[in-house]
C-alpha cells in the first residue's frame, strides 16, 4: 500500500478510511461461501487520532460482528506500532448468490449489481 502523506508528513484520511475498508471487506469475503456475490451498502469510518509517516505499521483487522442470510455487518480496528488505536470502522454487507456474469462485466460485484436492480 502506498503512504499518502501531507508536507506536514501527516497520512492523509482517505489512505487511512481505505485501510479500515479493506478489513471490513476481507472480514466478509473470510466467511462467504465461494463466488458469493458482495455489495458494500455502507461504511462509516470514525478518525481517532492524527497517523504521521514515520515509516512504521498500521494493523487493520477486521471482524465479522453479523453474518446473516443476506446481510453481514464487520467492524475493523487500525492501530499504530505503539498500539493506539487510530480509527474504527463498521460495514454493511449485501450477500447474494453469484449470478452467470453478464456480458462485459469485470467482477463478481458488477454482476450482482445487475442482479439486484443497480
Amino acid at each position: 500500500m502506498s503512504t499518502r502523506t501531507t508536507p506536514t508528513d501527516v497520512w492523509r484520511e482517505p489512505s487511512r478510511g481505505t485501510f479500515a475498508k479493506s478489513a471490513v471487506a476481507g472480514a466478509v469475503q473470510t466467511l462467504a461461501p465461494a463466488r458469493t456475490a458482495y455489495r458494500a451498502l455502507d461504511v462509516k469510518v470514525n478518525y481517532l487520532r492524527p497517523v504521521t509517516a514515520d515509516g512504521r505499521d498500521l494493523v487493520a483487522t477486521g471482524t465479522v460482528v453479523h453474518n446473516g442470510r443476506r446481510l453481514a455487518i464487520a467492524t475493523a480496528e487500525v492501530v499504530n506500532a505503539d498500539g493506539d488505536r487510530v480509527a474504527i470502522a463498521t460495514g454493511t454487507t449485501l450477500l447474494g448468490s453469484s449470478p452467470p456474469p453478464r456480458a462485459g462485466a469485470d467482477s463478481i460485484a458488477e454482476g450482482a449489481d445487475a442482479r439486484i436492480g443497480r
